[in-house]
Formats: C-alpha cells, sequence, structure tokens
C-alpha cells in the first residue's frame, strides 16, 4: 500500500506540539538567550504558531514554558519545517515513511526573506484568536544586497544583518507591554532632536491573552561600524604597546583618555536632554521622591549582602574577601548617605527622567566619528513596568564611570603592563570629572535634572555608582573572580567618601 506524502499544511500547531514540545525545550534550555537556566522546566506549550511564507515552512511559535513552583515564562522561537535530516536539527519525526525536521529558522536566510516580505505588505497574520503584525516606518527600505549575516555575540536576544543597511533583533524571553528599546528610539527619532542612535525601521507585535508582546524590531545597520569598548580597548591598548619602556607613553595616553571622557559626557547628556523633552507622560520628568533614595539604597545592601555571603561560602575568593570587604566597612556610611539624600530631598527639587538603563561603552556603536547609542530595552530579565521607570539621570551617569573605570583596568591588565597603579588612579579621577563636568554643559537644563544643590547631586551619583560597583561585584564573584578586585576597589572608594565633609 502506497503511503500518502504528508503537506506541510498538516504539521499544524498540534502537531507540533504533540510530537515537538520536548525536543523544543531542550533546544531552548540550551541557548545562550534562555534566561531560567537556574530554573527546572517542566514543560512547554505552543500558544501560537504562525505562518511566515507562502510555502508554510517557516512558522514564528510563541511559547509558555512552565517551571518548578508553577511559574511561567514566554519564549519566542521561529522554527523552519524541512523534510531532509539536519545535525542542527531541534528535532525530527517520522511520519507515513517521511522524516520531518524542525530547525531554527533564526539561522536560515528564508526567515529574513520572509520577514522582510511581511514588513513590506504591512502584515497581519492570524492563529486563532491571536496574531501577529508587521509594522513598518518611513525609514524601511528592502536592500538589494541581502547577504544574510548571523550575529554570533548572541546575549540575551539574537540578532542578524541584512545587507549593509538593517538589522533585525529577535526578541526570545519575552514580556508584555511597550518595550523600550523599540519605544525609546521611535520616540527620539520622531523628536529629531536626538540622531545618535540607528533609525527605527519596523517591529513585529504579537497580540494575544497577555496582550501586545513585542517579538522583533528592525533598525538601520551602522556599516562599519564596532562598539565603544572595542574601538577604545585597541586605542589604548596601542598606545601601551608602542611606549611603556620609559613612561613615554603616559601624557598620550591621559589626553586621548581624557578626550573620549569628554566626548562620552557630551554624547550622554545630549541623549538625557532629548530624552527629558520628549513629550507625553511616559516620558515627562517627575521630582525625584524618597522611594527613589530608599530602594537604590535598599539595593546596594543586597548586592553587598549577596557578595558578602558568597565570599564566606568560597574558599577560592575567602582570603580575598576577608582582607577587603566586611559588612562593617559600608553598614554606617550607606546609612549616612542615605539619611543624608533623604534631608536634602525637598529642597532640591531634583528630577528623574527616563533613562538608557543599561549605559556602558558597549552599547555604544562607533562609526566615521560619531556615536550612536543602542539597546534600549534595560535589564531583560526584568518586567517591562520596571524598565520603563523613570530614574534620576545619574543611574546612566554612573554606568559610563564604571564602564571608564573598566576600560582603564582592562587595558592594564590584559596587555600585562604593572606598576602604574598610580597613574590609573589619576586617569580615572580626571576622567570621571571631566565626563561630568561635560554632561552638565551638553545636557543644557542640569540644574533642572540634577536638582539646585550641587552637593546632593555629587552624592546621589555616588549612591549610583555604588549600586554599579555593588552589581559587578556580585557578577565577578560568580562569573570572573580573577576580576574581583575592580568593583571592590570601587565600592571601598565611595563608602569612603560617605561621610560629613
Amino acid at each position: 500500500m502506497k503511503t500518502r506524502r504528508i503537506l506541510m499544511t498538516e504539521v499544524s500547531k498540534a502537531f507540533l506540539q504533540e510530537h515537538f514540545n520536548s525536543s523544543l525545550l531542550r533546544y531552548a534550555s540550551s541557548r545562550r538567550w534562555y534566561a531560567h537556566k537556574a530554573v527546572k522546566a517542566k514543560k512547554l506549550k505552543i500558544l501560537s504558531a504562525f505562518s511566515l511564507d507562502r510555502s508554510d515552512t517557516i512558522r514564528a511559535l510563541v511559547c509558555e514554558i512552565t517551571f518548578a513552583g508553577d511559574e511561567k515564562a514566554l519564549y519566542f522561537i521561529p522554527v523552519e519545517i524541512s523534510e531532509t535530516e539536519d545535525d542542527n536539527a531541534i528535532g525530527s519525526f517520522v511520519v507515513n515513511s517521511e522524516r520531518i525536521t524542525l530547525t531554527d529558522a533564526f539561522l536560515s536566510s528564508r526567515y529574513a526573506e520572509s520577514l522582510l516580505h511581511n514588513f513590506l505588505l504591512g502584515a497581519k497574520i492570524f492563529d486563532g484568536d491571536s496574531y501577529i503584525s508587521f509594522s513598518a516606518t518611513d525609514s524601511f527600505t528592502v536592500p538589494q544586497n541581502q547577504e544574510f549575516r548571523v550575529i554570533k555575540s548572541e546575549q540575551s536576544n539574537s540578532s542578524f544583518i541584512i545587507g549593509d543597511s538593517i538589522i533585525i533583533k529577535n526578541y526570545r524571553n519575552i514580556k508584555p507591554g511597550e518595550n523600550p528599546d523599540i519605544d525609546v528610539p521611535e520616540k527620539l527619532f520622531a523628536q529629531g532632536e536626538f540622531h545618535e542612535t540607528p533609525a527605527p525601521m519596523g517591529d513585529v507585535a504579537y497580540y494575544g491573552r497577555s496582550g501586545k508582546i513585542y517579538l522583533a524590531y528592525a533598525s538601520r545597520f551602522i556599516a562599519g561600524s564596532e562598539d565603544a569598548w572595542s574601538h577604545y580597548n585597541w586605542l589604548f591598548s596601542d598606545l601601551l604597546r608602542r611606549n611603556t619602556a620609559d613612561h613615554s607613553f603616559e601624557e598620550k595616553f591621559m589626553v586621548e583618555f581624557i578626550k573620549a571622557a569628554d566626548s562620552l559626557g557630551r554624547l550622554t547628556g545630549r541623549m538625557h536632554r532629548a530624552l527629558s523633552s520628549v513629550g507625553g507622560l511616559p516620558f515627562t520628568p517627575e521630582e525625584v521622591n524618597e522611594k527613589d533614595i530608599t530602594g537604590v539604597a535598599r539595593q546596594i545592601r543586597e548586592y553587598l549582602e549577596n557578595a558578602r555571603a558568597m565570599i564566606e561560602e568560597r574558599e577560592d575568593i575567602y582570603t580575598l574577601g576577608r582582607m577587603n570587604f566586611s559588612s562593617e566597612k559600608w553598614s554606617a556610611p550607606l546609612e549616612y548617605a542615605e539619611d543624608y539624600l533623604l534631608s536634602k530631598l525637598r529642597e532640591s527639587h531634583a528630577q528623574k527622567i527616563r533613562v538608557h538603563g543599561d549605559y556602558h561603552l558597549g552599547q555604544i556603536l562607533m562609526a566615521g566619528g560619531s556615536y550612536y547609542v543602542i539597546d534600549f530595552e534595560g535589564e531583560p530579565m526584568k518586567d517591562i513596568s520596571e524598565r520603563i521607570r523613570k530614574y534620576p539621570p545619574e543611574k546612566d551617569i554612573a554606568g559610563m564611570i564604571r564602564s571608564l573605570d573598566y576600560l582603564l583596568q582592562s587595558v592594564f591588565k590584559l596587555n600585562g603592563v604593572d606598576g602604574h597603579e598610580e597613574f590609573i588612579n589619576i586617569t580615572r579621577v580626571r576622567a570621571e570629572n571631566v565626563f561630568v563636568d561635560a554632561y552638565r554643559e551638553s545636557v543644557g537644563h542640569y540644574r533642572e535634572l540634577l536638582g539646585s544643590d550641587p552637593e546632593f547631586a555629587d552624592m546621589m551619583l555616588k549612591m549610583f555608582v555604588a549600586e554599579k560597583s555593588a552589581y559587578e561585584l556580585v557578577y565577578e564573584l560568580n562569573n570572573r573572580p580573577l576580576w574581583v578586585k575592580v568593583p571592590l576597589n570601587s565600592v571601598s572608594r565611595i563608602f569612603s567618601e560617605f561621610k560629613v565633609k
């Protein structure tokens, strides 16, 4: 008896759920973008499966994963269905003597082509009561060169480049709400004041039982760009390699580092000036309140308590921690700093605004002498409601100050150059001061944003530097114990400054 050839239209959502749910869960949990590695997953359910092409082989899956304790999370997994075996397959199943194979469509140019086609159509694709909508901006054009390149440095999201003009970011652990990674650039671009972010070109949104959820975002690809962290690492490493023998590098190094701090401070000021004047309730500046101060102080305490616990438990870092870290060093100074800010708050009139939220050198592209700020999504693991909160501008300022410190430490450490601690400290202090001065000059109305009391603003900045440093300390203890000294020194410096002048 001759078996009937299975049609792609018969590979329904129910078929995929029955035969591939376990394979999809195994595959997702093995990827770098999977955000729940520390939690045991119980099951995966395909909520929606949208066909993106005429051949019905490219599907956009919205999946719900349930964890121990019945916590749930949504993931976006685009897949491609084929009848051939593939070493990189998510899974395969034989039906009617024919093999059905599921692969990650993100790795396929056919998936990219389907997105471009649906952007052009302004498509709305349904699966039952749910649907996905493709929205293109006026900047969207299909590139003549459609060479497909996957960005291999996959983190919480996955991105690929089409030709030399479009980059499409695929969100993986998806959450309901207006994603700031899309909303902020669109608002800035529409406002027209801040041109130093890639032009938005379109987005893909899912509408289901949880409301609106963004699946993908298309923006202009900055051809020939590199991130500022890589650029400056190369620049300053080159200066070191050429002139370390007789200390002749120091003057040139200092000049170039201060120049970078100045230009980055001005960039940050322009960004905050634009963010504070976009308009509309979600972007309108508000006065800092007590919860903003107690909240950052509470976060610092949590980070430091976590660090203390790890230092006590880990034999490989206990000696270092015992010598340089104890709760006695930070408890009283932090309480003083918190009380000082609360006592001066009413008179300061300091404001909070929408900020970048995860601001460092890796979030800035450089090309042709220009900067481009990217990745406004904040911390991906947090809910959208937290990521669109307003913060004192010092949050971003502190992020870049800490990134500049890491840049200094990295350049000397990775090039094996020792014996320059005094020069590093002098350069760091000058760079921080230049960055802040350039920021204030560039933002224009800094006394409105940072408050009328310079000492209040200075203390607020120290608090956010302390928060970022404490976060870095926990991160390094977990991932890179040999780098613990960098944030530990920063924590020690900041807490020594938490005192009455």
